[in-house]
């Protein structure tokens, strides 16, 4: 019995890559496959990394440097730099697509899922709880009454208004 190749499938989703013999370059399934289903490496990685795979993402901060650099809120895709008769190539390059309002992104090291609400990436919570993806600057930073954000160190930060927001401190008990 001959043996069948198998055929190139997106990373995410295992979507047929189209050959480019169908008029197709294959890129965009690429891209279709990484926005049906976001799910970002990261929010907060401000350097594109070394080594990264295709399929990788990452929503790029404001602190964004190097290949990252002038990319914020924008989601940062890792593409093969071409593709030849569905297989891509190991060479690979960045894309940046600006995020449309709704698009939602889970990230792999915090564990949450991010929503897009046409300014900032917030953390999409339950019960009306959602977050900015940093923590305000000041008590007057921009908000919305119901957002919160906590970080590793323990403080939480909770909008009480708008535009109004109030600092805590985490203690065991």
């Amino acid at each position: 019995m001959p043996t069948v190749a198998a055929k190139p499938t997106t990373p995410g989703l295992g979507l047929p890559i189209a050959p480019v013999a169908q008029g197709i370059e294959g890129q965009n399934d690429l891209l279709l496959d990484a926005l049906l289903h976001l799910s970002a490496k990261s929010a907060t990685t401000t350097a594109a990394p070394a080594y990264p795979a295709v399929g990788d993402a990452y929503i790029v901060p404001a602190s964004g440097t190097g290949a990252f650099a002038g990319q914020t809120n924008n989601v940062a895709l890792c593409q093969p730099q071409s593709i030849k008769d569905g297989v891509p190539s190991a060479a690979v390059k960045w894309v940046f697509l600006a995020p449309k309002l709704g698009m939602t992104a889970f990230c792999q090291d915090t564990g949450l899922e991010f929503a897009w609400s046409g300014t900032a990436w917030g953390v999409k919570g339950s019960g009306g709880i959602q977050g900015p993806l940093t923590a305000p600057a000041n008590s007057s930073a921009a908000g919305k009454a119901g957002q919160c954000y906590f970080d590793a160190s323990g403080l939480l930060y909770i909008c009480i208004a708008t535009n109004t927001w109030r600092k805590f401190t985490g203690a065991t008990f």
